[in-house]
């Protein structure tokens, strides 16, 4: 009851402040009050916007600036109603993460083009602050992530909504099937590929191996056991009556593979390669997978594969 003008939607205070009718200290009283009454009655859940909250407070904010400069630089009276209006513009863009529609509301107030770049310049400083110093979000934002309702975009401060898969992923790679001969792997490693995109019997890719896994497990084919291969070979068993003298073991050039159990697979998802940063990190998220396969309908129903797109990938551009 002793700060009155913090009540209701206080335009008429805001308008008494940017014409210096308080003292510096009842404006800082009425910051902090005006702050506190609006935490809470957000708090409660109590059916109000935030955005007049938020000039209020941004106007006393810039008129107690103003009061201060015009006690030790002399300056106008008329300024401190500037510095007022520069306050408004850069609480809301900070608080709602909105700097067009801060300035774009410092236009209509002023109904003047000369403060576009001086609200421009105050605008982007605040927002800059609130975000990358303190590390906040727009404050709709904050609400949906309290009730765990994240929009699937982010804010246009994300630059990541606007780059797509495409100019991220890996395009060394080469599919095969799940199931290959070793003759097969070691025709694949000729390309030298940084991946191996593993494919279900539908031609889906399903996983994908990396090309030093593909390396390792080549190199102990070759070099299994060779003092067991050449005392098999010296030593010559007698041959049974009318038994078959074929080579009953398959050869190692046409022995059969299982990728996905013989070597070190990491389960992908197939998505389109028109995804942006963001989209592809929430799909990682909810399909709990660390690598996407970017893939593109060329003449239906079949699809290419344009490349691979690590977690790690995702994190250096996003």
């Amino acid at each position: 009851m002793y700060l009155l003008q913090v009540m209701s939607i206080s335009y008429d205070s805001v308008g008494l402040a940017a014409g210096t009718k308080f003292t510096q200290l009842l404006l800082l009283f009425l910051i902090v009050a005006k702050l506190l009454l609006s935490a809470l009655t957000t708090g409660f859940g109590l059916p109000l916007g935030s955005i007049g909250p938020t000039l209020v407070i941004g106007g006393f904010t810039g008129s107690a600036f103003g009061t201060v400069l015009l006690s030790f630089t002399q300056i106008r009276i008329s300024d401190v109603a500037y510095y007022t209006v520069l306050g408004m513009g850069a609480m809301m863009g900070a608080t709602l993460q909105a700097p067009l529609a801060a300035l774009t509301a410092v236009i209509e107030l002023t109904r003047d083009t000369g403060a576009v770049m001086p609200a421009m310049l105050t605008i982007t400083i605040a927002s800059l602050i609130s975000r990358t110093l303190f590390g906040k979000d727009g404050i709709y934002d904050a609400v949906l992530f309290a009730n765990n309702q994240q929009l699937r975009l982010l804010s246009l401060w994300h630059n990541a909504n606007d780059i797509a898969i495409s100019s991220s992923i890996n395009r060394n790679f080469t599919e095969a099937p799940a199931r290959c001969s070793v003759s097969e792997l070691k025709k694949l490693k000729t390309a030298i590929p940084e991946w191996l995109v593993v494919q279900d019997d539908n031609s889906q890719p399903i996983g994908v191996i990396s090309g030093y896994e593909l390396d390792r497990f080549l190199s102990s084919l070759t070099n299994h056991n060779p003092l067991d291969e050449t005392a098999s070979a010296d030593v010559k068993l007698p041959e049974m009556p009318g038994a078959d003298t074929r080579h009953d073991k398959q050869e190692p050039a046409e022995r059969i593979v299982d990728l996905t159990t013989e070597l070190t697979m990491f389960p992908a998802k197939a998505v389109d390669i028109g995804l942006t940063l963001i989209e592809a990190c929430e799909l990682m998220r909810i399909n709990k997978v660390d690598v996407l396969i970017g893939r593109r309908t060329t003449i239906p129903p079949f699809k290419r594969t344009f490349g691979v797109l690590t977690r790690s990938l995702l994190e250096e551009q996003a």
